[in-house]
């Protein structure tokens, strides 16, 4: 895969788009990509993904044609449930021998602790078995396939159907995953998850990104006003997660990141808030993005 792909482009698909996340690491990562396809219902996410394309389009000129992008939209059905044998030939054909790279994250919200941890009786988490026809079609259609699929690391869910008996049934599946927490990598908050891909072996990879040292100088207060103040380090970081803080230095990782109001982690006192020292009467206990 590695060879033709660097020599010859590949043809991308996002099943969940989202904002485009797997296009952009192939870009900067000096893929070509000759043929791009996005499926996702949400209208607001479809629209956020046209922006993006054409901000990509302007910084990768020589990796994103024009013509890459004619049928991102249109090729393949918008929900995967809808996606046929029939568009995946379609497509397959006119991709032209290129080899694919499916880039997945699946809906989480069923496997998250954060979520209503209806584990894989979930609507939303059914949709892996989805992901997973549309890789067995195009692995029937002899098409050179890599597939890099990603969701919360659900082993550590505190209901113990979803830790084991789900976690077991996935990986009886897509295989064993590669555990991450991107602040190895230097993001300023901690995002532990599951990868599954049929690039390497996990075993390998887990053992080479494990030697992953986080880049120095980076703490969450760079990214705040000098009157707001991130919560003091009480305590190191425990397993699984990286240990990017330890107590007596600045805060370099927040506990997670926040996608809705009200998020237990981010509430006054708790390790995410933020003291807002700019009140004229008195400090206030916030969170990050206000």
């Amino acid at each position: 895969f590695y060879r033709r792909a660097l020599s010859n482009g590949i043809t991308l698909y996002e099943p969940f788009g989202g904002i485009c996340a797997g296009l952009e690491m192939c870009l900067r990562n000096g893929l070509q990509v000759k043929q791009y396809l996005y499926s996702d219902t949400d209208p607001v996410a479809c629209a956020v993904a046209a922006h993006r394309i054409r901000q990509l389009q302007q910084q990768h000129p020589d990796q994103l044609s024009p013509a890459a992008v004619q049928q991102t939209f249109t090729l393949l059905a918008a929900d995967v449930a809808n996606v046929s044998s029939e568009q995946l030939l379609t497509a397959v054909a006119s991709s032209q021998g290129l080899p694919w790279l499916i880039v997945a994250g699946f809906p989480c919200q069923d496997l998250s602790s954060a979520g209503p941890s209806q584990g894989l009786a979930g609507g939303r988490s059914q949709l892996l078995f989805q992901l997973v026809r549309i890789v067995g079609t195009l692995q029937q259609l002899t098409v050179p396939l890599a597939y890099v699929i990603e969701n919360v690391a659900f082993q550590h869910h505190r209901k113990q159907q979803i830790a084991q008996l789900d976690f077991h049934q996935v990986c009886s599946i897509i295989g064993t995953p590669v555990v991450l927490d991107a602040a190895a990598f230097g993001s300023l908050a901690h995002r532990l998850r599951n990868f599954w891909t049929n690039l390497q072996s996990p075993g390998k990879l887990q053992v080479t990104t494990q030697q992953v040292v986080r880049p120095s100088g980076r703490h969450v207060q760079q990214v705040l006003h000098s009157s707001r103040i991130p919560m003091p380090v009480a305590g190191a970081t425990r397993a699984p997660f990286y240990t990017a803080n330890s107590p007596g230095s600045l805060r370099t990782a927040w506990p997670t990141l926040m996608s809705r109001p009200g998020s237990y982690a981010f509430r006054p006192g708790q390790p995410g808030s933020i003291l807002d020292l700019s009140s004229t009467v008195e400090p206030v206990w916030t969170k990050p993005i206000y």
